[in-house]
């Protein structure tokens, strides 16, 4: 008798998918991690995404393939009314342990936001074990307890979320500190160093407009004028570049680890906490900072958890 080949068809329908992201880069994590989610199953695929492929209460999405099930239907859950608590750890140890809220399900309308083609990107913060570049601005901190600034064994606060801000509050670096108390603030892009531009030809006459100046020898060309403003451009000494920033903390209530960085955004009115360093004795809200590249400053905090 002549053997029959059969090909098996497997079907599979995906309620969603995570992305793990370098909060310092911006750029995928291309490596494994560990994902606990009580209600939820993930198996990663070949771009490093967390596709979920099981979540407790929408077993009826996982056969419909021409069209979601019916929203309408009472015993259909809303989009988005089902809450699921995942805890993300890195087995290499070189980003911090975080927690992540998962609203599903997802809605299949592609002009949504949040649709459930889109991946979940989920940031990561370093850990003070992190691998360095030496073309940051690093910011150690370790952060205590107010109440113990002269105890020999200081309470230290974990989950503190620091935000740096440029000089147009603008966020542009963040860290967060561990179970230690213990936090890595890396600033990328700082710049490395500016020209000192002392007798600029354009300034030491403000009378003077570019348009309506007049050379006395008409022989002068555009070579010699560009050669004289090149040689001007060379002629300022180079100096190191600070950038002033201000750091401010955010901590949610009891310091909870690990804890969810966007719910502690969400919270920043509420939750930011008052700080001083140990060379101030006032508290404060906001510490001014000036950064230069390929440099690390150390500071400890004292923050006011009342």
């Amino acid at each position: 008798m002549r053997p029959i080949k059969l090909k098996e068809t497997i079907d599979r329908r995906a309620l969603g998918a995570l992305r793990f992201m370098d909060h310092t880069t911006g750029t995928p994590l291309g490596r494994a991690v560990h994902v606990f989610a009580d209600g939820l199953k993930f198996y990663p695929n070949r771009s490093h995404l967390y596709v979920i492929s099981h979540a407790r209460g929408l077993e009826s999405h996982l056969t419909a393939f021409e069209s979601p099930p019916d929203a309408s239907d009472p015993n259909e859950p809303d989009i988005g009314s089902q809450q699921f608590d995942m805890t993300i750890r890195d087995p290499l140890g070189k980003y911090l342990t975080r927690s992540v809220q998962l609203q599903l399900p997802l809605s299949p309308d592609r002009r949504e936001d949040d649709h459930i083609f889109k991946p979940i990107e989920v940031p990561l913060f370093p850990s003070p074990i992190f691998d360095l570049n030496p073309n940051w601005s690093i910011i150690r901190a370790s952060v205590f307890a107010v109440p113990d600034i002269n105890n020999e064994n200081p309470t230290p606060v974990p989950s503190a979320l620091f935000r740096i801000l440029n000089t147009s509050n603008e966020v542009i670096a963040g860290g967060m500190s561990d179970k230690r108390g213990e936090a890595v603030i890396i600033v990328p892009g700082i710049p490395v160093s500016d020209f000192a531009r002392e007798n600029d030809p354009e300034t030491d006459d403000p009378e003077l407009d570019g348009d309506d100046v007049e050379t006395e020898n008409s022989d002068v060309d555009d070579e010699d004028l560009e050669s004289d403003n090149l040689a001007y451009l060379a002629a300022g000494s180079v100096v190191e570049k600070e950038t002033p920033v201000k750091l401010t903390v955010v901590v949610a209530p009891d310091a909870p680890w690990p804890v969810d960085p966007e719910k502690m955004e969400k919270n920043i009115e509420d939750w930011q906490k008052h700080f001083r360093s140990d060379m101030d004795a006032e508290l404060i809200n906001e510490l001014d900072l000036k950064l230069k590249t390929g440099k690390t400053q150390s500071i400890k905090l004292f923050i006011d958890l009342t």
